[in-house]
């Protein structure tokens, strides 16, 4: 065991790698030290009887920090909202609408008439009501 600790190379000579030289840098330095404390950790658990390639290691997990891991995909379950596929698809219109608003500050919870704080239900509950004919309504997540 102490021998696998020996070869644990330094985060300076694994930063030298040429795959991660397309990171950023605090993205390579931190990918570079989990994957050393998770080597140390296996080690300590007995599960790690040799010392893998951690420049591959590291430039996978940077790789995954900043390129996400959110891709499209195709729902083909059967399921229209599938929870695991996130969220239902969005129409043109209401992805032009949500870009204008994210844009800049939008009045979420603030009565534009008083500048007095609001609430973010009250536009919400007015549009279910008019969608489903209720009295009232709560939206929840």
């Amino acid at each position: 065991m102490l021998e696998l600790y020996r070869r644990i190379p330094k985060v300076d000579v694994v930063l030298a790698d040429s795959r991660l030289q397309s990171l950023p840098q605090e993205v390579a330095v931190w990918a570079v030290r989990h994957v050393l404390d998770e080597l140390r950790r296996g080690i300590s658990a007995g599960s790690i009887k040799e010392i893998p390639d951690v420049g591959l290691l590291a430039q996978q997990k940077g790789l995954f920090l900043v390129g996400g891991r959110l891709r499209p995909v195709l729902n083909g379950t059967g399921i229209i909202i599938h929870t695991n596929l996130g969220r239902s698809p969005w129409p043109p219109r209401a992805i032009e609408a949500a870009t204008l608003v994210a844009q800049g500050y939008c009045n979420l919870e603030m009565e534009l008439e008083t500048g007095e704080r609001g609430g973010r239900l009250s536009s919400v509950s007015s549009l279910m009501q008019f969608l489903v004919g209720a009295d009232d309504a709560i939206v929840v997540n």
